[in-house]
């Protein structure tokens, strides 16, 4: 057994004090993400300090060491899930519980870092409405416990010191993180390969703790790192903020600090007067419960206020899940670790977990259960608003429904482009979605999945136009001579285009994306549009689509009793929209090309529909339209007389549409 350090629960407590400081005030404390990296560092010093002792001692044995796994993790994580699918159902619009129900499947088999990963990206939902996003850091420690014993024996077997073996492992995973970090950050951020050196940091420590009673000394030494590690800590805590982007800077100064106050041992002035102090102690005690509850009680209010809750509201939910989490470590988790009587409780715990995760994926093979008390199904949306593509099953659609049945719009992996592991780089359009048209003007749409709708919209209008299109997922012109940057695929449509143009009888070209007020998309674009207007003879850029806060049919399905379609449309329209609206029409007219006005054709007067009259919402999510906002597009252009609108006036200024 080891010894018991208090300094280290204190640590846990410092760790889950920043992380739900983070998630309750991310604007106090931006950094506070850094908790995680505490506790992967913890983790692995303490399985490992088991682990060596096991293996040096030969007391070591696989199916004891799970065992206690089990009785450690599952008993509080069965709990959360299961009041998380309770909450869910009684809370949950169907398509919410849908996605909670694969969420609690997959952190019953531990592997919810997979799922939000592929879930991460360009069409990623809000993250707040996520009630198990948490469990991502969860299933990385559990990957960790499963296969890091095998490869400590398989170390033995083979005479490679153990020392050696997890310094090289860890080498390794340090560089995958150095090396995919800046290509794809959500890759770094989830998967375990690029975190295990942070987990392998704590067993290196358990190595040297093994072998050197007091591997740092004399005392002012191990002071001098107790005060370095903890300020080191709170350092990246407080300077690192969310919108600095994920590196390898943010990870690597919470490692270092929790390192060092692990090293400089009980003893340290820090860590015998800070850390060891009963409050931390107590609140360290109860880390792992508290990280389970803190978050799922946050995002279920956030999912109910439809946006950040009051700070009142947020605070009284962090300690209501700290009584959650003291009953649950006292009433459950203690006893069921402890206790002799609960000797076959791994089998029953395992049992209980794989009812639960069951349940989940249940629930999403049944889209959210639509009819259910108390929820009724909403009729704001078709019964299939929006088909993911689904990454794990392998499924060769993408967004088989993202603008609707009754429209033939983007054809999967053909006129809408993506990057993945399935058809490797971008090769080429299919010639279906670039046949040019003999009697009709050919118009060319070109740009990201807001572009797929404009397209779609353009068919629908009937303005007697041939629709071309080829756009990719998150694809913004400014990446055209980006190479360096991780949807390299981007800039290869974009080439393709140019290419196209210049060799084809185009009438106009129409550049439709999901713009910001971001300086670097309306500079990185500039040279791409001066091409364009020196191979095509009109180019019209479309402006920002209309924006909301959080998806559409969030805020219809729990809108005020008898409240106003247009207030409701006002109240979580993007508050940047017409600011970005304004750039991007000066930006039109300063290059010389035409201006399509999305927001004001969707919303003539300020007035912004948003349901149609069949009931269904013009909107699939917070930007994408669905199949009936597609017609109602559509039938706007048509209203507007788009093709047939004047190009500019006689001073040169681009007049807009409408």
């Amino acid at each position: 057994m080891l010894s018991y350090r208090p300094d280290i629960d204190g640590l846990r407590a410092v760790a889950i004090l920043l992380v739900m400081l983070y998630h309750a005030f991310p604007n106090l404390v931006q950094g506070g993400f850094a908790g995680v990296d505490v506790f992967f560092v913890i983790s692995g010093f303490l399985i490992s300090s088991l682990l060596f002792r096991g293996f040096h001692d030969g007391s070591f044995a696989f199916p004891d060491f799970y065992l206690r796994r089990v009785r450690r993790l599952f008993p509080a994580l069965i709990v959360v899930l299961a009041a998380a699918l309770l909450l869910g159902w009684a809370l949950m619009l169907p398509f919410e519980l849908k996605g909670l129900g694969r969420h609690v499947g997959t952190g019953a088999l531990f592997i919810a870092n997979f799922k939000l990963w592929r879930e991460m990206g360009y069409f990623d939902e809000n993250l707040a409405h996520k009630p198990l996003m948490h469990l991502w850091s969860l299933g990385v420690e559990q990957q960790f416990y499963l296969m890091f014993p095998f490869f400590l024996w398989a170390l033995k077997r083979t005479g490679v010191g153990l020392f050696r073996g997890v310094a090289g492992a860890a080498l390794v995973s340090l560089a995958v993180q150095i090396f995919i970090s800046p290509q794809s950050p959500g890759h770094a951020f989830f998967l375990p390969h690029a975190r295990l050196w942070e987990l392998l940091a704590g067993s290196l420590l358990a190595h040297a703790a093994l072998h050197f009673r007091r591997p740092l000394s004399p005392v002012p030494t191990e002071n001098l790192a107790g005060a370095a590690g903890l300020f080191l800590i709170l350092f990246g805590a407080l300077s690192f903020e969310g919108g600095d982007g994920f590196h390898l800077g943010r990870l690597v100064v919470p490692v270092v600090g929790t390192a060092l106050a692990i090293a400089a041992g009980p003893t340290a002035w820090t860590n015998r007067r800070i850390l060891s102090h009963p409050g931390l102690i107590w609140i360290g005690k109860i880390s792992y419960p508290l990280y389970l509850w803190h978050w799922l009680l946050l995002s279920f209010a956030t999912i109910l206020c439809l946006e950040l809750p009051p700070w009142w509201l947020r605070l009284a939910r962090l300690i209501f899940a700290t009584g959650l989490a003291w009953l649950t470590f006292e009433k459950l988790e203690r006893p069921i670790r402890n206790g002799a009587r609960y000797q076959r409780s791994p089998v029953l715990l395992a049992s209980l977990l794989a009812a639960i995760g069951l349940a989940g994926f249940q629930i999403y093979r049944k889209n959210g259960v639509v009819v259910r008390p108390p929820i009724t199904a909403l009729s704001y949306l078709s019964p299939d608003p929006l088909q993911r593509h689904d990454w794990l099953a392998g499924n060769p659609r993408y967004y088989s429904s993202l603008w609707g049945r009754r429209i033939s719009v983007i054809f999967a992996g053909d006129c809408h482009m993506r990057a993945d592991s399935a058809r490797g780089p971008f090769t080429g359009v299919a010639a279906k979605c670039l046949t040019l048209h003999a009697k009709k003007p050919n118009v060319l749409v070109i740009g990201d999945s807001t572009g797929g709708g404009m397209a779609a919209a353009l068919r629908h209008a009937d303005l007697g136009l041939n629709v071309l299109q080829i756009t990719g997922v998150g694809c913004h012109p400014s990446m055209r001579y980006t190479a360096a940057h991780r949807q390299k695929y981007c800039a290869d449509i974009y080439r393709y285009v140019e290419a196209f143009v210049a060799t084809n009888d185009l009438q106009a070209i129409i550049l439709t994306v999901n713009w910001s007020d971001g300086q670097h998309e309306r500079t990185g674009a500039a040279p791409f549009l001066a091409r364009l207007r020196e191979i095509a003879p009109r180019v019209i850029v479309a402006g920002p689509p209309l924006k909301f806060t959080v998806p559409a049919p969030l805020f219809l399905g729990r809108r005020r009793p008898k409240e106003d379609m247009y207030a409701i449309a006002n109240r979580f329209r993007s508050p940047t929209l017409r600011r970005t609206n304004e750039l991007i029409r000066q930006y039109a007219a300063d290059h010389g090309v035409e201006y399509l006005d999305r927001y004001r054709i969707l919303c003539p007067e300020e007035k912004c529909p948003l349901v149609a009259e069949s009931g269904e919402s013009y909107f699939v999510d917070a930007v994408h339209l669905s199949h009936e906002g597609i017609r109602y597009f559509g039938n706007r252009l048509r209203e507007i007389g788009f093709w047939n609108a004047p190009r500019k006036v006689a001073s040169g200024v681009i007049k807009p549409f409408p």
